[in-house]
């Protein structure tokens, strides 16, 4: 009898609760429904943005490796070269390589970046490839004179 009471509470709480509609009852769509509704345009901006970045991390990781290979190049012609020269290459190697560290850092970052970030991030790497190029033109027109 003492559980009697506590249950017919529960039933009745139960049934009241199924009457009532909840206001907050929203259709129920699936991503099917919601992506059929979506104009076409925004799937070809979609799809046109997302091979511009792939073009321009190609392009930037072939860009990245002729610089690393034009900075182990100079590498070699220090090792070969002796007194004032030599120094003056590895105290340049230094600039590159840690610039080489800054644009290996921000490709690697760009691989899981979105929106405005990798847009950043894509300025950035430019900024990084130009600074690398300026050096090792600066450097080989100093070793051709």
């Amino acid at each position: 009898m003492k559980y009697l009471y506590p249950a017919l509470f529960l039933a009745a709480f139960t049934m009241g609760a199924c009457d009532r509609k909840n206001e907050l009852d929203l259709p129920k769509t699936g991503l099917g429904e919601v992506h059929k509704d979506r104009p076409a345009w925004l799937d070809a901006l979609a799809n046109q943005t997302v091979q511009q970045r792939a073009e321009f991390m190609a392009r930037a990781g072939h860009d990245k490796a002729v610089l690393n290979a034009k900075i182990g190049a100079l590498k070699r012609a220090a090792a070969s070269a002796s007194g004032r020269t030599k120094a003056d290459f590895e105290v340049q190697i230094a600039q590159l390589e840690r610039e080489q560290k800054i644009a290996d850092e921000t490709f690697a970052e760009m691989h899981s970046a979105a929106g405005e970030k990798w847009q950043g991030l894509k300025v950035a790497m430019n900024k990084s490839m130009v600074r690398l190029n300026r050096g090792l033109e600066k450097t080989q027109a100093e070793d051709s004179n």
